[in-house]
């Protein structure tokens, strides 16, 4: 496979996977009765279960879609590229970062 079709792969894998998990990630928010993290807050765990994984990207990913749909209560960083901007590179990077956490680093 050459390697300009891999980004269009991982795009298209994205949007599929958030059409299919739109409605499952709206509960995977751990918080305490203050409004603050019950654990220490993990780079790039968006939903707070304790890894990075898929669901932290199509996370990310449909808050940098629909940002009023899908508020982020994660307090850290979401830019991980740097760019300015929090965007569909940005989920990227989280679900390259869950399939290879050694080769992109967040």
């Amino acid at each position: 496979m050459k390697r300009t079709r891999l980004p269009i792969m991982l795009i298209l894998s994205m949007v599929m996977a958030v059409f299919m998990c739109m409605n499952a990630l709206a509960d995977d928010v751990i918080m305490d009765g203050s409004g603050f993290f019950d654990q220490e807050l993990l780079k790039g765990d968006l939903n707070l279960d304790g890894v990075v994984d898929m669901n932290d990207a199509v996370l990310l990913l449909q808050h940098s879609l629909f940002p009023n749909l899908y508020p982020l209560s994660y307090t850290g960083n979401v830019d991980f590229t740097g760019d300015g901007y929090v965007d569909m590179n940005d989920a990227i990077l989280v679900l390259q970062h869950s399939l290879f956490p050694d080769i992109y680093p967040i």
